[in-house]
């Protein structure tokens, strides 16, 4: 307590001088049990690794390669499923040079947290670093054209999540070692995708037939496209399973040849085929359901005209992606 602070609990006006004296006293009291050094605040504490445990981080300069056998000793599980995992490949392959083999191919030379495991950890810990460094050290290796874009429209642009997100590095047996597989990893952070999924009418994803990564490459679109399809657009995506209306036609209809999601929801919907509406009220959006055509017909009953056209706009025109016949696309 300060010189200040003392005078200040003295000297407040109304104080009568009674009651300043057992304050005082009471402070002087306060002021002998509490320790000199505890009476002025710390000095900030410099951080280096982690100050709560007192473990850091080995730089660069500390440390050289230690070899996978030491880090067997104390990570026997992890050095098992290291080796049975793909990246068994940094274990056996023999042209590697000695720091881009075994553990520390991605851990880095670490022989300083080999010496005093319990207060320095490797120079590069998972768990521990900034997701930018995780995706550093993967990408030093996985650089092929499939994750050509992660960085500028995929999960990982701007480093919203880093590569152990999805992957489990020491996962053996996994495929590309997701850590649950597909699609309950994209399920993790795409509940919306989950329950469309779910809905009567849907992409047989839960059936197993198809994986997510059959529309969207996770690692990000080459093109750029949004939502990081896997091929250059939206019609590109969806027409390489659906060949049947794919085209080219001599009577297009224009909202099909411009985006399949005009009409449709593809993960999932409340109404067959996956359309985002009733299919009479998603036409009538671009359509005059009292056209010429269908109030000139006197072959069908009026009643029975008015239950088809508001039942059901493809009773009368079947081939409503597109027709080399009909500009009504009537066949």
């Amino acid at each position: 307590m300060t010189q200040r602070t003392r005078a200040g609990l003295l000297d407040r006006p109304g104080r009568t001088p009674a009651l300043a004296a057992t304050v005082a006293a009471l402070v002087a009291a306060i002021v002998a049990i509490v320790p000199a050094d505890a009476r002025e605040p710390a000095p900030p504490v410099a951080v280096v690794g982690n100050a709560m445990t007192g473990v850091k981080d080995a730089g660069p300069a500390e440390s050289t390669v230690a070899g996978a056998d030491l880090c067997k000793a104390c990570h026997a599980a992890q050095f098992k499923a290291m080796r049975e995992s793909s990246h068994r490949v940094l274990f056996t392959k023999d042209s590697l040079d000695p720091e881009q083999k075994g553990c520390e191919a991605c851990h880095r030379p670490s022989s300083a947290h080999a010496a005093d495991p319990v207060k320095i950890r490797p120079q590069l810990a998972f768990k521990n670093n900034d997701r930018a460094q995780v995706n550093k050290a993967c990408l030093a290796c996985h650089r092929h054209e499939t994750l050509s874009a992660f960085r500028s429209n995929g999960h990982g642009r701007g480093n919203r999540l880093d590569c152990t997100a999805c992957h489990s590095v020491h996962k053996p047996g996994a495929d590309r070692l997701l850590k649950e597989g597909e699609p309950t990893t994209c399920y993790r952070c795409h509940p919306g995708a989950r329950a469309q999924m779910n809905m009567p009418s849907h992409h047989p994803v839960r059936e197993g037939k198809m994986k997510c990564t059959g529309c969207h490459n996770p690692h990000g679109s080459p093109s750029g496209t949004r939502g990081m399809l896997a091929r250059e657009s939206v019609n590109e995506t969806c027409l390489k399973c659906h060949e049947n209306i794919a085209g080219p036609w001599t009577f297009e209809h224009a909202p099909v040849a411009k985006n399949c999601l005009s009409c449709h929801r593809p993960h999932g919907s409340v109404v067959n085929p996956l359309l985002t509406q009733q299919q009479v009220t998603l036409c009538v959006r671009c359509h005059n359901p009292n056209h010429a055509g269908f109030a000139a017909r006197t072959d069908t009953p009026k009643s029975l005209q008015r239950m088809l056209a508001y039942q059901s706009c493809t009773h009368c025109h079947p081939r409503i992606h597109g027709s080399d016949q009909d500009h009504g696309f009537t066949n």
